[in-house]
């Protein structure tokens, strides 16, 4: 009823104003009131008075006037036959109790009759669409908790097993992003050692499995590229541990990351 009610409505599409022409139509009633009353009245603006979408007060020159929508004659009979063959036509359309005669009616009222019925089947099948809504403000936190329960179903044995081929998978990127050839003298292993510490990526396990010292290969670059720099590109930091000096990692990125 209610699509069908909008579709009639919409005078232009249909070139019919039903409402004002079957139902209702707006007027304007003037009416004094607070007759016999004694008040002092003074010249000043008074606020109109909006009772509902249709009707309002409003005063006007010492009266006041009633905005409201006048009964159409014959509108008992004019909404009877409307909601006669919008019963008709549904009966049909649903399958519902048998078929009822016609009346006569304006074609306009049957064709707004008919799009309403279309609209309120397309409305019903997107009610029945399932719409699943996924909240992923938490799904981080869902990951994380997923991955403690799982590291907590491992073994040692497991746990041990998956870093070793973590660390290989890590190594073998590594290795990928070598450059051997270069112009400096470095050799292979002295290649993986200075990209491992300009990239931040593990280096303890592939100087363990080629039998090699970090301090070794630490003496060995900085030599080779000490005419390049004149100065030492690597030492050790307050862990002991090997780095790339600050000044020079910029220009080691270019000249062995980059091309």
């Amino acid at each position: 009823m209610r699509y069908v009610w909008l579709e009639l409505l919409d005078a232009k599409k249909y070139g019919i104003a039903y409402y004002s022409a079957f139902v209702g139509k707006p007027d304007i009633i003037e009416k004094p009131i607070f007759v016999g009353s004694v008040f002092y009245l003074r010249q000043q603006q008074v606020a109109d008075h909006q009772i509902d979408a249709v009707r309002k007060y409003h005063f006007y020159q010492g009266k006041w006037q009633i905005h409201c929508d006048q009964q159409i004659s014959r509108q008992r009979v004019n909404l009877n036959n409307f909601l006669h063959e919008l019963d008709r036509v549904a009966r049909t359309e649903f399958k519902l109790g048998r078929s009822i005669k016609p009346r006569f009616i304006d074609q306009a009222v049957l064709k707004a009759i008919d799009a309403g019925i279309a609209e309120y089947h397309i409305q019903e099948k997107k009610a029945q669409i399932d719409q699943i809504k996924i909240d992923f403000s938490d799904l981080d936190q869902i990951r994380a908790n997923a991955s403690k329960t799982r590291d907590s179903l491992l073994t040692d044995e497991e746990k041990q097993l998956e870093q070793a081929e973590a660390q290989e998978e890590v190594e073998k990127q590594a290795d990928e992003t070598v450059k051997v050839d270069n112009e400096y003298g470095l050799d292979e292993n002295e290649m993986f050692f200075l990209t491992a510490l300009l990239m931040q990526q593990p280096w303890q396990t592939y100087l363990k499995q080629h039998h090699l010292m970090a301090s070794i290969l630490m003496d060995n670059i900085n030599e080779k590229l000490f005419d390049e720099f004149g100065d030492v590109v690597l030492e050790n930091n307050e862990q002991d541990q090997p780095q790339v000096i600050t000044d020079y990692v910029d220009d080691l990125k270019d000249m062995f990351l980059k091309g």
